[in-house]
């Protein structure tokens, strides 16, 4: 008769963990954004372009988008046209980091450029890329993302730094206006 007993008890032990495993994985107030600069998930740059009204320009409903100019990434040496690479890559697990050049995404009622994936385990000192917008302008953008290493290669202190045409970045979001 102890059976039926201790079974309730495994059962109850284990319907408590879920809860507190669950609770603790749905908090609804994080966000991408609030994760630490050092996490180590891969990581892109994202870009909204507006005019000075504040329409967005990546959206071909809007009068003056910008689509049909021949934006590129330029990236050690190489040109990335706008979704050259977008339908090349299909994950084989979720957390798979695949390069994926300069593409065009919609995120609810607007769109964006993201340029990446970069892979966060790695260092990235003074790395830069070129957004050419196919107007003859361009965004020059410089990244350093590295952890100072012991002499036995232990991490040490991280730093994080992003140069948008030279000056600092203060947002997640890289705003162009046009």
């Amino acid at each position: 008769t102890d059976i039926p007993v201790l079974g309730g008890w495994i059962s109850s032990v284990f319907s408590t963990m879920v809860v507190i495993t669950m609770s603790a994985c749905s908090n609804n107030d994080n966000t991408a954004e609030e994760l630490p600069l050092n996490h180590p998930l891969p990581f892109n740059f994202l870009f909204i372009v507006q005019d000075a009204d504040g329409n967005d320009l990546l959206d071909a409903k809007t009068p003056g988008n910008i689509l049909s100019q021949p934006i590129k990434a330029i990236y050690n040496g190489k040109e990335l046209p706008l979704d050259s690479m977008k339908d090349k890559w299909v994950p084989a697990n979720p957390i798979e980091i695949n390069f994926s050049g300069l593409t065009l995404q919609e995120g609810g009622d607007s769109y964006y450029l993201e340029f990446g994936l970069f892979d966060s385990l790695k260092d990235y000192k003074n790395e830069t890329f070129i957004i050419d917008w196919g107007d003859g302008s361009t965004t020059t953008v410089t990244f350093s993302r590295y952890y100072d290493r012991t002499p036995t290669g232990e991490k040490k202190d991280f730093h994080y730094e992003v140069l948008v045409n030279g000056k600092q970045k203060e947002t997640d979001w890289i705003k162009i206006v046009k």
